[in-house]
């Protein structure tokens, strides 16, 4: 079976299972209090987060909290699959985009001292679909994040945030897909290199 196959039939059972899952505010809390204890993120000024979207693990609130003593940026949807990022001031900087997925407003993106390098970065929180026990995540399809991670120096370490019901034994990956540095849910925090 091929990979791509593989992957659209793991996306919809993997879903599910979020999409059932309750107390996701709770769980999500219980991911971020473990990601406010890691020292890479204590000492990053720069902090990339996706900002929530349907089921996933919710970071609007800790988005909030890191507005008062980091550089946050967000993504947004640049077409053709790409990301570009935003420096983020305030929460109400935000407007469904692209997907529905909350993004900066349009008045405000292409201001030159609110865009943002890969190369700015210290650490980027990275949704999906599933993810493994070696790193490997599934997204959504499109391909932003391996394309993005891709993009970013070594130095930028990257973090999945994942409810427990999402880590499956094996995600499907080839080449193109990169593997992240960590993943934490809501019981533990797995570290995948040496970052």
């Amino acid at each position: 079976m091929s990979l791509s196959k593989q992957k659209k039939l793991l996306r919809p059972k993997v879903l599910e299972r979020r999409a059932a899952l309750t107390d996701r505010e709770k769980r999500s809390q219980a991911i971020i209090d473990r990601l406010y204890t890691m020292p890479i993120y204590q000492r990053a000024s720069t902090v990339l987060f996706y900002v929530d979207f349907r089921e996933e693990v919710q970071t609007q609130g800790a988005i909030a909290e890191a507005l008062n003593t980091k550089r946050v940026a967000v993504p947004w949807s640049a077409g053709r699959n790409q990301l570009s990022l935003f420096h983020l001031h305030s929460l109400k900087e935000l407007t469904p985009g692209k997907y529905g997925v909350p993004e900066p407003l349009l008045s405000l993106r292409e201001k030159k001292d609110r865009q943002v390098k890969p190369a700015d970065l210290d650490l980027v929180l990275v949704p999906g679909v599933a993810f493994d026990r070696q790193g490997n995540r599934l997204g959504y399809g499109k391909g932003y994040y391996d394309r993005f991670l891709q993009a970013c120096p070594k130095k930028v370490a990257s973090v999945g945030l994942s409810f427990d019901c999402q880590v499956v034994d094996k995600v499907p990956a080839d080449s193109l897909d990169v593997p992240l540095d960590f993943l934490i849910t809501e019981t533990k925090i797995v570290r995948f290199s040496s970052c």
